[in-house]
């Protein structure tokens, strides 16, 4: 990955970043586990007639043995490192699961505006658990959209999760096709969408969004890290305490 691409377009594809048996491995957790109670989501994970995205939050509190252990061996942990340091915050862990045929789109917008509080630093890393070839509503990124002002925010019926942005003005996008084993990582102020699945394939995504920022300023728990391994849990507004009263290595 050439990091002046990065700099400048605040997006890049990493080819082969991620080990492919800890992404099957996730994809089996996600297809077993879509219907669990606990398991916070947006719709019925199992209707197939969904119009809009289905998806899965708070993975990690759902199962901190399994992601964690996934962050370790998959190597998203040494992606975000690159960026961000020896110490940061996984603040969201999420799926999209969009079924074949589905017309379900996702609206422009940049995750700064979804995560409710200001960071030092932050970045996504979407990672494919299935083949995602343009057919399949990969994601479209505006190069640049990270160093110019955002475009005015509004609510669009088709979008009724957040708020999409107007990018009139903006540079043309650029689709990013990806294949298992790759992954995405986005500046928290990169402007993406994503179209619908037209092919025969289920199409899963996950994404795992982390950041420096002062643990006061957080709105929903998180998990703090380090690039040797240790996770333990960061309370919103809060010190930091360990996951059930012990450090996870």
């Amino acid at each position: 990955m050439n990091p002046q691409h990065y700099a400048s377009s605040g997006y890049a594809r990493l080819s082969s970043a991620i080990d492919a048996g800890a992404a099957h491995a996730a994809a089996r957790w996600i297809v077993d586990n879509r219907t669990r109670v606990e398991v916070p989501h947006t719709l019925d994970a199992l209707d197939r007639r969904n119009q809009l995205p289905i998806k899965l939050r708070r993975l990690w509190d759902c199962d901190p043995d399994f992601w964690s252990g996934f962050v370790m061996r998959s190597g998203v942990l040494e992606v975000a490192s690159r960026w961000l340091g020896e110490e940061f915050l996984l603040i969201r862990s999420a799926a999209f699961i969009k079924y074949p045929g589905s017309r379900a789109t996702v609206g422009w917008h940049c995750d700064e505006h979804l995560w409710g509080y200001e960071c030092e630093a932050g970045l996504t890393v979407w990672i494919p658990l299935t083949r995602v070839p343009p057919q399949s509503g990969c994601l479209q990124f505006i190069p640049g959209s990270h160093l110019r002002p955002p475009g005015r925010l509004y609510w669009d019926i088709r979008h009724p999760y957040h708020k999409v942005m107007d990018v009139t003005g903006f540079e043309p996008p650029v689709s990013v096709p990806v294949e298992v084993g790759d992954c995405i990582v986005m500046d928290k102020r990169t402007v993406h969408a994503s179209g619908p699945n037209q092919s025969g394939a289920e199409r899963i995504g996950l994404v795992f969004a982390f950041a420096r920022c002062a643990p006061e300023r957080l709105t929903e728990s998180a998990v703090g890290i380090t690039r040797g391994g240790c996770f333990h849990a960061v309370p919103a507004g809060g010190s930091s305490e360990s996951e059930h009263g012990v450090e996870r290595h």
